[in-house]
Order: structure tokens, then sequence, then C-alpha cells
């Protein structure tokens, strides 16, 4: 263990002198967290945030902090769950409270967090007697609530908090390097996590290769889930099998990155502590578990199961692979969020696109408008970043407006994407990866005309069938709107248009697209 102290455990300081309000008797501690509303999460969650943020600052002994520690986990570990978007929207809060409980959650789970790093850190530090005995614990729950932390950016379609990924490569490390991997941990309740930090460390780097942002509202915690069971079935290696092999990943534990599939990682990398994973044999018991599961009857139960396995296999390397090389660039754009926004945005003239592009205003009409830096480029896609941004209603999944120096030039009119991720980084800075929709956008304004949609009308967006990949004309309309068979009245431009909703072709948690039938004679 001569290189511990090269492990990078970033924790709060602490102050000299003793906060009256913090709560220091474990007991007393005890019973208060069992009196609070956990059905009523906001004010819940933000007192115990307030409790262990003030328990940080404080300079106590070792068990003592251990002990408050545990109890406030404990507490997280139970209201998590009742923290998830499918139970927020059976309540009767405002959009903007659902945004905050996301926001809350994080801090609940990386406070609390910190405070075991406190212990792990000044362990070290103080070359503590038996290190391995007084981190154990601490470690496995710093990166157990890490860990959900990073499923609630997941579940959220959120952008991942600073630091995050970094931190959680670095207590793995610390674990690695005290042979902690394999320890198992006595649960006496209900929790996500795998029994041991290895298997848990696993848990949450394969589930973020595999893409968590592209999968369906409530998917991510069912496959988190279902990964610690399975994540011992992936193995960890000291050098790469198959550089071109779909099935393996690679992390660098001194960056603050996701894992990314060995193909994508240049020769040239320079990887300070690369970690590569190998999930081939993972790969092969799900597929046996498959084939298991289609010789039984097809019960919803056994339907929903196959379902819930095909999600664990990664998509092959031709699906992933860009067609077309991504460029470093740096010059300015204007973005505007979400599809009303995006239709207004269409509607503007050349020469009203030009206007907006020049401008240093933060909206059009009634619409927000912000300037990005576009960091990268290919033909699919941006990679953009933003350090003056304080929004927190953008998600994973959302429709943008795009301005770039070319708006308004021949038959250019900007482009419209779809957020595919998003990261904070150093500085407060936001990074945001686009991939565009490409075809002949148009803005449609959409008017329901059966009975359930009692003559509403929404913005939409249209896209012009596609010859080349064989793709029909689309439509793009908010969530809810959407139900095969629908019966609607498309209008673009002055020409109305009625259709037939017909199948889905993608969806976010904002946006369905389908194509659809015209009904017109």
């Amino acid at each position: 263990m001569t290189n511990i102290k090269k492990v990078v455990i970033k924790a709060p300081s602490q102050q000299e002198h003793l906060n009256p309000a913090a709560m220091l008797d474990p007991g007393d501690l005890t019973e208060w967290l069992g009196s609070l509303p956990l059905l009523k999460p906001i004010p819940t969650v933000q007192q115990i945030i307030e409790i262990v943020t003030t328990l940080n600052a404080q300079q106590i002994s070792v068990k003592k902090r251990q002990q408050l520690l545990d109890a406030i986990c404990e507490t997280a570990l139970k209201i998590y769950p009742s923290l998830n978007p499918e139970t927020l929207a059976r309540l009767s809060i405002k959009e903007t409270a659902r945004n905050q409980v996301h926001i809350q959650t994080t801090q609940l789970c990386t406070s609390t967090a910190d405070g075991y790093k406190i212990i792990i850190r000044d362990a070290i530090n103080n070359d503590a007697k038996d290190l391995e005995d007084v981190i154990f614990l601490p470690l496995y729950h710093a990166i157990e609530l890490l860990s959900l932390a990073l499923l609630s950016s997941y579940r959220n379609y959120k952008a991942t908090p600073v630091s995050l990924y970094h931190d959680i490569h670095q207590l793995y490390l610390l674990a690695e390097m005290t042979g902690l991997l394999d320890l198992e941990i006595e649960r006496g309740s209900y929790t996500l996590s795998a029994d041991t930090i290895g298997q848990m460390y696993r848990q949450i780097m394969i589930l973020a290769f595999l893409d968590p942002f592209h999968m369906p509202p409530g998917m991510v915690e069912k496959l988190y889930e279902r990964l610690a069971q399975m994540s011992q079935y992936c193995t960890i290696l000291s050098r790469v099998p198959d550089p071109d092999a779909a099935e393996i990943f690679i992390v660098d534990l001194y960056t603050d990155e996701a894992p990314r599939a060995i193909y994508k990682v240049s020769e040239q990398a320079d990887l300070k502590m690369p970690r590569v994973f190998d999930t081939k044999p993972l790969l092969n018991k799900i597929r046996a578990d498959i084939t298991l599961l289609q010789s039984e009857d097809e019960s919803p139960a056994i339907k929903n199961e196959m379902g819930l396995l095909q999600r664990l296999i990664p998509p092959d390397k031709e699906q992933v692979t860009r067609k077309s090389e991504r460029m470093e660039t740096s010059r300015v754009c204007r973005v505007t969020f979400g599809i009303d926004a995006v239709y207004h945005f269409l509607n503007l003239e050349k020469k009203e696109l030009v206007q907006v592009l020049q401008s240093d205003a933060d909206n059009f009409g009634n619409h927000a408008l912000e300037s990005w830096t576009i960091i990268n480029e290919s033909t699919e896609g941006y990679s953009l970043c933003n350090q003056a941004t304080t929004r927190h209603d953008v998600r994973v999944g959302d429709i943008v407006g795009l301005l770039t120096e070319e708006a308004g030039v021949g038959r250019n009119h900007g482009k419209i994407a779809v957020i595919r991720w998003m990261q904070h980084s150093q500085n407060d800075v936001i990074n945001m990866g686009l991939e565009i929709i490409a075809g002949n956008i148009l803005p449609a304004m959409c008017r329901l005309l059966d009975a359930a949609g009692s003559k509403d009308t929404c913005a939409g967006i249209f896209i012009s069938s596609n010859s080349a990949t064989g793709m029909p004309a689309t439509l793009i309309t908010p969530k809810m709107i959407y139900r095969r068979g629908r019966i609607m009245e498309v209008t673009i431009g002055e020409q109305p248009m009625k259709i037939e909703a017909g199948y889905l072709r993608d969806d976010t948690f904002t946006y369905d697209l389908f194509d659809f039938i015209s009904l017109d004679s």
C-alpha cells in the first residue's frame, strides 16, 4: 500500500468551533429521523441535507461520526425509492418541485457520502492502525451513495454532477489497493446495491456503459437492481483481449468520465490508470437466461423479464460507430429548448434568424435563448459547452433548436436536434451532446379531432420522408399526444392535412416521433 496516498479523496474541511445546531447524539438523531414523514419527500430530504451538512463541518470522533452517518444513510436508502420520477408523478406537485427533488436527492446522496469520505481521508492521512477495518464500511457506503446519485441523474435525464465519476473511480481504486473489493457487507435492510465493493462498482459502470440516458422512463432503476445480482459475471482485466470487441469497455480511474467502448479509445490515448471490463461472461449468462425463458410460456411476466435482459446487451459496434469524423472547433451558437420553442424558432424568417444569431438577447418572443460554444462537430451532431447557464429544467431527451453562423444562408434555416447526454464539469461548465434530426424540418400545428382530444391544439414538428433511408414522413409531438390510430389535423404553412397516427419510430420522456397516414382524398 505504498501508493495509497496517491488516491484522491475529496472531502469537506471541519471548523474549529462547535455548531450548537449540530445533532451529535446518535440516539437523538435516530429518534428524529424516525419521526420524519417519509411520504412528504421535499421537506423531509431538505431537513436531512441540513443535518448532514452541519455534521460534516464538525470535529468529532470517528466512532461517533460513523454512528451518525449510518443512521442518516439508512434513512436515505429507505427514502430513495420514493424519489423516483414515476412515484413523484403520482403526487400533486408542480414540475419545478419535481426538478427540485432530483437536486435534493443528489445533494442527500453526495453530502452523506462526503461524511464517509471524511473518515476515509483522515484515516489515510493519520496512518490509522487497522486501516482496512476503519475504512471498509465508509468506503462501501460512499460508493453506494455516489452510485445512487449517478442513478438519480440517469433516471431523471439530468446532467451528471461534476467529479461524480472521478470520486467513484478513486474510491474503487482505494478498495483495490487495500484488498477490500470482495469483502461482503451484512445488510439489515433492502438496498439496490450489490453486496461487495467490487460488484457494486461493476454494477454502476455496466449501467453507465449501457447508455442509460437512452433508456425509457423507469428502466434504469430496474436494470441497476438486476445488475446487483449479475455484475459478478463481468471481469476486470489488466490487458485488452480484443480492441475491436463491442463487449469490452474501459475506464481511466483518474478521470471524471463514464466508461467507453474499447474500440472508441484511440491507441494514442493517455490513460493514467486504466481498467478494462470484459462483459462477455455476463452476456453469455444473459443469453443463456433468455434462451431458457423462451422455452417457457409467453406470459406477461416472462415477456417483461426477457425485455429487461435484452436491455443488458450492448448494441453492436456497427450500430454505434460514427458514420462521419468528429472535428474539433470553437464557435458560438444560439440554442433554444423544447418543442414549443423550436416550433416558433422554425417559423422565423431568414432575416429574423440572422438578427437572433447576432443579438445578445436571451430570448425571442416568450422563449429562452442561450449562447453555447460548439467544441466538436460532425454531420451527425455536436458537442456543446456553456459556463453561464443556470437552467435546471433542461434534460436529456429534450428537443433543441440550434442556430449557427450559417443560419439564413441559402436554404439553411438552422437545425433541430435531441440532447443525448449531459455532464457537469469543472468551473460550473455544463457539456451537452446533440444528435441532429435529419431531413426537411417544418413547423406543424396539430389539432386533435377525436373526442378524447376535445379539439385541443399543440405545436409539433414535421419531418419529410427520406428516400435514401426509406424513412416515411414523420411527426414529433409532445408526450401524451401520440396514440396509434389517433386522428388529428396537421397544419404546415397554411395547408391543413387530416392524418391518422401510425407506428411509433422514436420517443424520449418529452416527445414521440411517429409516422402517419394521410386521410385526405
